[in-house]
């Protein structure tokens, strides 16, 4: 109406004279406004087809009901051909194993009163098999199950058993943890040409290094450790495993093992530069340098360390391709090749430490993730002791020399309910500036560390008061990727991996379903467009969840 009037007197002011007869008729202009998707995302099927349903939502200034509207969709696969495809406020299209790239949506919302046209666009991506995909790992009669959330939005269905449909085989072992590492290099050599590699880690069986896309076996597990290998060690204790693309890292049996991001996964022991140490937990460092620094708990000593390994380019690319090739004579068996030890964290001249990094006394530290604080990479670190939660915020550019305070933050906070000494569910995420994530029974909190005084939030309540929430995990902790096609204006939209808190909601009966919350940067629960009801699903169909992993490319 605004664009109208201003045109109106551009006009009035282009003519020297005129006779006002002070006859005018004046028509209200019906502004339409069209909420739809910019961009959805739907799994290819790998037989038979599968519905996508996109909504667009209208709202008129002159009008609360939408009868003078029509609706005239039209899709595009080639590029080239524009075919009308409904006729309706929701456009329904089918996706068949044939399709790939995009399908590119244009609505035209026409007042049939007014005769006045708005558009819109949608481009639903096409992704591939485990593209975006939730792995789910179960324990059912003392074995590892591995299941899956295949795709996005809430049409989603769980598969209990993928491992076995895809492959027509059974895991062996009792489930432990997974690991998924969604930038590992096919070839170092080569820019793009990261793979996801998926591990299932279990006890008194084997464990599984796989490729992300097919489920196939990438690598054996003592060929990965090959130092246990040759020298005929086969006690194997996986504890954690993580990896991007600043390199790869697992502990095994209270041992910090790390491989270069070469594309080949060659392990080597990592020795503490003080002696003796106990790794239970870790974390890769993101942002900070092309190398990146992982910071590790030692529980046996009560203190963090920090490992920076600074040769990730060429060196020793050949022999690696050679080992993994089954040439293992040429493993560093003593460990020349791998000098970079686990080192004490200190302390900067005059920017003194929030905590003692060498002894944190006598708390179980339960989580190590990745956080800010006002943009800048950071690690948080949480213990737990009686009813009370210990938060240490570790500084990794400061580490590499940055001026600045090392150990930047050290907080208390005591949850108002139900604490279970080390038991707590925790996830953080980069996205968020100093805060993290945990759950008790049914409910899921927001911890915030911004403020002098750290408060806590309940975000979420599941509805059913006897079910407990008992993982929670971001699709990504500091990784994203973009949508940089956007139709015709090419735009880069984040996917927001970093922004979707996954969690593992257990019934009484054992049986489990999965729920994915999508959150705003203020850590809020955030809304469907259009629609505006709550980001949250729940997927059912699992039972007795171990953990859970979430794979994107």
């Amino acid at each position: 109406m605004k664009k109208i009037l201003v045109w109106g007197l551009l006009a009035v002011l282009g003519i020297a004279c005129y006779d006002d007869l002070g006859n005018y008729d004046y028509n209200d202009i019906n502004d339409m406004v069209l909420e739809m998707p910019r961009s959805v995302s739907v799994t290819i099927p790998k037989k038979d087809s599968v519905l996508v349903e996109v909504k667009a939502a209208v709202t008129q200034l002159d009008r609360k009901d939408n009868a003078n509207l029509t609706y005239l969709w039209k899709k595009n696969l080639s590029g080239v051909t524009w075919t009308e495809c409904g006729t309706d406020s929701v456009c329904r299209i089918w996706v068949y194993p044939k399709n790939s790239g995009q399908i590119t949506l244009r609505l035209a919302v026409t007042d049939t009163v007014q005769n006045i046209v708005t558009f819109g666009e949608t481009v639903v991506n096409l992704v591939a098999a485990f593209n975006r995909c939730w792995f789910v790992l179960q324990n059912i009669g003392e074995n590892a199950v591995l299941g899956c959330i295949d795709g996005d939005g809430s049409s989603r269905v769980a598969v209990q058993d993928i491992y076995a449909q895809e492959t027509g085989g059974r895991l062996q072992g009792k489930p432990l943890f997974l690991s998924i590492n969604n930038l590992h290099l096919k070839n170092a050599m080569q820019q793009g040409s990261e793979e996801t590699l998926l591990g299932i880690f279990t006890e008194g069986g084997k464990n599984y290094m796989l490729d992300g896309a097919t489920l196939e076996e990438r690598y054996a597990y003592n060929r990965m450790l090959l130092y246990k290998k040759l020298n005929n060690d086969t006690h194997y204790a996986p504890m954690y495993a993580e990896g991007d693309k600043r390199g790869e890292c697992i502990i095994d049996d209270g041992v910090f093992w790390f491989a270069k991001p070469d594309g080949f996964s060659v392990y080597y022991p990592v020795k503490a530069a003080d002696g003796d140490y106990y790794a239970e937990r870790a974390s890769l460092a993101y942002d900070v340098s092309p190398e990146g620094i992982n910071i590790i708990y030692d529980s046996r000593n009560k203190r963090f360390l920090s490992y920076y390994n600074a040769d990730i380019g060429g060196n020793n690319y050949n022999t690696n391709r050679y080992i993994a090739s089954g040439m293992e004579d040429l493993y560093d068996i003593d460990g020349s090749l791998n000098e970079q030890k686990l080192e004490t964290i200190g302390e900067q001249a005059g920017y003194p430490n929030k905590f003692d990094p060498n002894n944190i006394g006598d708390k179980d530290v339960i989580y190590i993730g990745a956080t800010t604080s006002r943009d800048v990479p950071k690690i948080m670190a949480i213990a737990s002791q009686g009813s009370s939660l210990y938060i240490y915020e570790i500084s990794p550019e400061m580490i590499q020399g940055k001026k600045g305070t090392i150990c930047s933050g050290y907080w208390e906070l005591t949850p108002e309910t139900g604490l279970v000494e080390g038991k707590l569910p925790v996830a953080t995420s980069a996205y968020f500036d100093r805060m993290f994530y945990y759950a008790v029974g049914n409910k899921i909190y927001r911890a915030d560390l911004t403020r002098s005084t750290p408060r806590s939030y309940e975000i979420y309540a599941h509805p059913d008061p006897s079910v407990r929430i008992t993982r929670l995990k971001f699709r990504s902790q500091r990784e994203d990727r973009w949508d940089i096609s956007g139709g015709d204006e090419v735009e880069a939209i984040p996917y927001d991996f970093v922004s979707y808190l996954g969690g593992v909601a257990e019934y009484p009966d054992g049986n489990c379903s999965m729920l994915e919350m999508k959150l705003t940067a203020a850590g809020e629960i955030d809304k469907e467009e259009g629609t505006k009801d709550l980001m949250v699903y729940e997927f059912k169909g699992f039972k007795n969840v171990v953990d859970f992993v979430y794979a994107f490319k």
